[in-house]
């Protein structure tokens, strides 16, 4: 961590996933800033920030809830949860909980896919199988 406050990670890769609503949760008649935002996953002192980042887009997004992940050279270095994976039951969302990405996932097969060809490990006329 920086003096700043500020959290530097070089060459680091986050995923944000976040599950959004197919109905306003019951408690969101509540004020934003008083809401508790669960979280799960290990914590580490260093890496608050990232935590009450996310703790406030959730919040301030009025989003069930989200997981963030980062990566640092291959290795990973956060997992958290924030909120609920199912408000009504109450199950928080788990670092290792499993989102639906719908149509998203074309755009990330095709970065894949290129950075792959740009390496010369792919040709673009590769078959798939």
């Amino acid at each position: 961590m920086q003096p700043s406050g500020r959290i530097v990670l070089s060459s680091a890769i986050v995923y944000l996933f976040v599950a959004l609503p197919s109905a306003p949760a019951p408690e969101a008649d509540l004020a934003k800033d008083s809401q508790a935002v669960v979280s799960t996953g290990r914590q580490f002192p260093e890496l608050k920030p990232f935590d009450e980042l996310m703790e406030g887009f959730v919040r301030d997004n009025e989003l069930p809830g989200a997981a963030l992940a980062v990566a640092k050279d291959g290795r990973l270095v956060y997992a958290r949860g924030f909120g609920y994976a199912d408000v009504e039951k109450k199950q928080p969302v788990k670092p290792e909980s499993l989102f639906r990405i719908a149509s998203i996932s074309k755009p990330f097969t095709a970065v894949a896919t290129l950075q792959l060809v740009e390496k010369g490990r792919l040709g673009l006329n590769d078959p798939v199988f």
